[in-house]
């Protein structure tokens, strides 16, 4: 499976893994988020939630890097 393959599929489905957490910080460390944090499929693309980066979801963050 592609990484766009595997955001694609984490982009339209409701539940994620720890494999997918894992994948998507090392992603996210790859494209200029060196700080980020993914647990229990929450993204912290700061490290921690803040007023300009708060937490989002794991499947919103797949698919704003689909549309990027």
């Amino acid at each position: 499976m592609t990484i766009k393959e595997w955001l694609e599929a984490l982009a339209t489905s409701d539940i994620s893994e720890e494999e997918d957490s894992t994948m998507m910080a090392n992603l996210l460390h790859r494209v200029g988020f060196p700080s980020s944090v993914v647990v229990a499929g929450i993204v912290y693309l700061e490290g921690k939630g803040t007023l300009e980066a708060p937490p989002v979801s794991i499947h919103s963050v797949a698919k704003t890097l689909l549309k990027a």
